[in-house]
């Protein structure tokens, strides 16, 4: 795929906007592919558009959960350098160039691996379920090929899925087929898996404000119930009306706006949905985004994982 279509097909058109706004280019018109084509064709700006491609390819709106291993992970698999090497002795250089090609089934397929900085991009294919397409006015079934990411963190090493709740177990124990471990030997810290007051200290460091929620009710007649702010409220935790209903009611989601601002300067707000599962953004976000929320994330959970370990370490 080439830079220009993934400017075009991955980056919100307000961050290739701000880049053009930044720079003073001019471009045709004000869709995507007018920024992307302007960006690209500048050659002080080619860079930053390749930066811009690096930071939302493999990010955008997605599910972002994740998992420390508490133990059955070997010393030198949780440092980068080793990993790289094992990969490269494995699957061979093309896995971090071109690609390989595996055959491909309903279990997710390693075929590319991107390096960052302080972590790589697992990239993995799967047949999808069977559908019905029309072709030259034939019904023919298929099933499509799907691509979705891991990410492997270091310094701690972190196992983060991009994927729905229920793959997440699925592509857990892919990252450790493609590692060799086996997945009886290893036990799972959540870092995602939030409660009340975890939830609420996430969004107080993030700036937020809440926007909606489902709580479980634990009286009355209903099990469940939903509310949404209207545009005017800002944060329904400042709403007495909202408090006097559900504060203390165990949550099935909360989703809240917080402001954010880039490296590159652009300001945007972010929109993420927090369940007792794990985080959901519901804004396409760049992988700076994620590494930020990550990062809150690892500081709200440190004393328990603490704790957990140690109690899995002396079992």
């Amino acid at each position: 795929m080439s830079l220009e279509d993934i400017l075009v097909m991955e980056v919100p058109r307000k961050a290739l906007h701000h880049v053009c706004d930044q720079n003073k280019l001019k471009p045709g018109g004000s869709t995507s592919e007018h920024y992307a084509k302007a960006i690209i064709s500048n050659s002080n700006t080619y860079s930053i558009g390749a930066d811009l491609a690096e930071g939302y390819r493999y990010a955008g709106r997605t599910a972002a959960n994740f998992y420390q291993p508490l133990n059955g992970f070997p010393k030198e698999l949780t440092e980068k350098s080793s990993v790289l090497t094992f990969l490269r002795e494995k699957y061979g250089k093309q896995v971090f160039e071109e690609g390989i090609r595996p055959n491909l089934s309903e279990t997710p397929q390693l075929f590319r691996v991107t390096v960052f900085e302080n972590k790589l991009v697992l990239s993995y294919s799967f047949l999808g379920p069977e559908i019905r397409v029309l072709r030259d006015f034939q019904v023919k079934k298929e099933r499509p090929q799907r691509v979705d990411y891991a990410v492997l963190h270091f310094n701690p090493l972190i196992v983060e899925t991009r994927v729905p709740a229920n793959k997440v177990d699925l592509f857990k124990e892919a990252v450790l087929k493609t590692l060799d471990i086996g997945s009886k030997q290893v036990e799972w810290f959540s870092m995602s898996e939030l409660s009340n007051s975890e939830a609420q200290q996430l969004r107080t460091v993030l700036g937020g404000g809440l926007k909606g929620a489902k709580h479980k009710m634990t009286e009355g007649i209903y099990d469940t119930i939903e509310v949404k702010a209207n545009n005017e409220v800002v944060d329904l935790f400042e709403k007495q009306e909202y408090m006097d209903a559900f504060a203390g009611k165990p949550y099935r989601s909360m989703t809240f706006r917080f402001p954010y601002k880039h490296r590159n300067g652009l300001e945007e707000e972010i929109s993420v949905r927090i369940t007792p599962l794990g985080v959901n953004f519901n804004s396409a976000v760049s992988e700076e985004v994620i590494q930020n929320v990550m990062t809150e994330l690892l500081k709200i959970k440190v004393t328990t994982f603490a704790q957990v370990a140690a109690t899995v370490e002396n079992a």
